[in-house]
């Protein structure tokens, strides 16, 4: 623009990286490229966890939302609804969805975690857009402090 360099740049990061992660990623890049070629005055980048020119990849995968409802509709099946989910990571790729499901611990006392886990893969594994389901629990104390 004029005399002045501006860049736009994609950067296609692993799928399981955090949002921070990935916007220091793009601002280290912006950091050595401005340390590199000091003409350049302004650097856009986008993080993209997958292709994002594959056709209709954003079409046909579900949302939060519908991922989460889909999950509540299982749990409600195997008589599971007091589970409460701690976090819920989602990991998009071009064609499927990896999921991280992680619940407290002493919600989980009274079940088969392994079992769930299978069964809620099996659930899943109907829809064509999933890719896996990781069970993980949030190990806490007495005093509610999140155990290491």
């Amino acid at each position: 623009m004029a005399s002045h360099i501006l860049l736009e740049v994609h950067l296609q990061i692993a799928p399981y990286l955090s949002a921070s992660e990935g916007h220091f990623i793009g601002d280290m890049a912006v950091y050595r490229l401005r340390a590199r070629f000091p003409d350049i005055k302004h650097v856009i980048f986008h993080i993209d966890t997958y292709d994002d020119e594959a056709e209709n990849y954003c079409q046909v995968l579900p949302n939060r939302v519908e991922i989460s409802r889909c999950l509540f509709a299982i749990l409600d099946r195997y008589d599971a609804t007091e589970l409460k989910i701690h976090r819920l990571g989602l990991h998009y790729h071009t064609d499927a969805i990896e999921i991280d499901l992680q619940l407290n611990q002493q919600d989980t006392v009274a079940y088969d975690l392994p079992h769930l886990q299978q069964q809620l893969n099996t659930e899943l594994s109907k829809h064509a857009w999933f890719g896996h389901l990781n069970l993980l629990v949030r190990h806490i104390d007495s005093n509610n402090q999140v155990l290491k």
